[in-house]
């Protein structure tokens, strides 16, 4: 040890062209160079005072604009031991507990059935949520009515869900619709005019009750959607989890949309699990949950993931009639392999101001699988193709003479992630997934079985369930819901829901 100080000490009055600084208790030597100014003999140069006065200055800055919750913990505890008394509370550590007293809120990402029913349910309980959605129209999701305003006459047409079911009418998605018929915004559709079509023979289907918007499927959309917290069009790009708040930070690319206690991913699809990978690895489970696979079939009687259908939708207007069953306003179409639905919108919701007809014609998940494309930017090649496919597959339905169906207009989408066609296998009460140690739900119709009934139900109930897990946290109705989830074949098959 002596001997380190004797050649710490010849280096410093030997070798004056060496300076040495002290920071953070380590020795840091630069060389100098003769330029350098000195004022005596093995003091420090003018440079390296420099720099240390600047570091002085520097620390100075850090100490004063040290605000943080923990710095005046320390400096509390350390009054305390010193006089006995505790420092008084700062603005930040009072603005923290306010904080905590202040409601809590939600991140509802998806403005679909599902997400709708969540935010009604939260807001009903006095919980403040926000609901995310990309729609540049409206909200709603597939629950959605296409307008072309630009048209004379003005055409109108559902253009994916069709209709409405109830299993239970006092169960709360029931309620909701008893409260839109009451609204007079639903009405009851069926009564003989929905059935099956083969070979240009209609069915009546009357053991099934039925239920669509009177200014068509947005009205339902838009009813749910009042007096909620609504932004669009906002895509959330990531999330990621405050360190000190424990809630969550929201964001739209490169714009702060907040933080939020809680967030509900309400809708599926690759973007879902991508936009939970961007909340780190330790949420993996999650993410596992979300991800998704794409094809008509489930093959696997087990399968390990959530599985989606693609679609395609035509959307036809004809100015002069055809032959079609007299009664028949929606059909489950049988017989022909490319299509699975069609329906008269001019019939179904009683549009007076067209004269001719409006049609929805929805192919088979076959036949929307087959002839899948990038659905954001379809060639017009390749739309003209599905088109022609699906009127040619639709005149045989009506047994028509082939090519005798010429719209004056048509337009044709492709719904990527359409009908879920495998579901998550958990209890039917609680149909939705829920991490309380996260503060994550989710919710949607692929965790019970295709319909808007099972969305908005599962919204409902996990809005109630995070109510639960903010005001009793450790009730066991509070906690984790269905993270070790498997998955099982849908049991709906539309094609033959109208078999008697």
């Amino acid at each position: 040890m002596i001997q380190k100080i004797i050649l710490f000490f010849f280096i410093c009055r030997i070798l004056p062209g060496l300076s040495f600084i002290s920071l953070r208790k380590e020795i840091i030597f630069r060389p100098v160079f003769l330029a350098h100014i000195y004022h005596s003999r093995g003091n420090l140069s003018y440079q390296s005072k420099m720099n240390l006065d600047e570091e002085k200055r520097n620390n100075n800055r850090r100490r004063r604009a040290k605000t943080t919750l923990q710095h005046f913990q320390d400096a509390s505890v350390s009054l305390k031991r010193e006089t006995g008394k505790t420092k008084p509370k700062s603005i930040v550590t009072e603005l923290k507990e306010k904080a905590e007293n202040l409601p809590q809120n939600v991140a509802i990402i998806g403005g679909g059935i599902s997400g709708l029913a969540c935010s009604r349910a939260l807001n009903s309980l006095g919980i403040e949520s926000v609901v995310f959605d990309t729609g540049k129209h409206e909200v709603g999701g597939r629950c959605s009515t296409r307008i072309f305003t630009d048209m004379d006459p003005q055409l109108t047409f559902d253009h994916s869900a069709q209709f409405i079911t109830v299993s239970d009418m006092q169960n709360p998605w029931g309620r909701m619709v008893s409260e839109m018929l009451e609204a007079g915004v639903v009405k009851q559709w069926g009564a003989g005019t929905v059935g099956q079509l083969e070979a240009g023979q209609f069915q009546p289907c009357d053991a099934l009750q039925f239920y669509i918007g009177v200014e068509g499927m947005r009205s339902v959309a838009q009813h749910l959607s009042h007096n909620l917290q609504i932004r669009r069009p906002i895509w959330v790009s990531k999330i990621q989890r405050d360190k000190e708040s424990r809630g969550w930070n929201l964001w739209h690319y490169n714009d702060f949309l907040g933080c939020f206690d809680y967030i509900v991913i309400a809708h599926n699809g690759k973007c879902a699990a991508r936009l939970m990978s961007t909340a780190g690895k330790k949420y993996s489970r999650l993410q596992q949950i979300l991800e998704v696979k794409f094809g008509a079939v489930v093959k696997s009687p087990t399968p390990k993931y959530m599985q989606l259908c693609s679609l395609w939708v035509l959307l036809a207007y004809f100015e002069t009639q055809f032959a079609t069953p007299d009664i028949m306003e929606g059909a489950f179409i049988k017989g022909v392999e490319e299509l699975s639905w069609a329906a008269n919108n001019c019939a179904k919701l009683s549009l007076t101001n067209v004269m001719g007809s409006c049609w929805t014609i929805i192919s088979s998940a076959q036949f929307g699988q087959e002839n899948k494309c990038p659905q954001e930017n379809i060639p017009p090649e390749h739309a003209e193709m599905v088109t022609d496919k699906m009127l040619r597959a639709f005149e045989r339905a009506l047994s028509l003479t082939p090519g005798s169906l010429i719209p004056s207009f048509a337009s044709v989408q492709l719904w990527g992630a359409a009908n879920p066609i495998s579901v998550a296998d958990i209890n039917p009460d609680e149909p939705f997934i829920f991490d309380h140690q996260a503060q994550v739900g989710i919710c949607g119709d692929w965790l019970n079985n295709a319909s808007l009934e099972a969305a908005a139900l599962s919204g409902w109930k996990l809005g109630n369930h995070i109510s639960r897990a903010m005001h009793f946290e450790n009730e066991v109705g509070s906690q984790s819901v269905s993270l070790e989830c498997a998955f099982k074949r849908s049991q709906i098959d539309t094609a033959i829901v109208c078999q008697v």
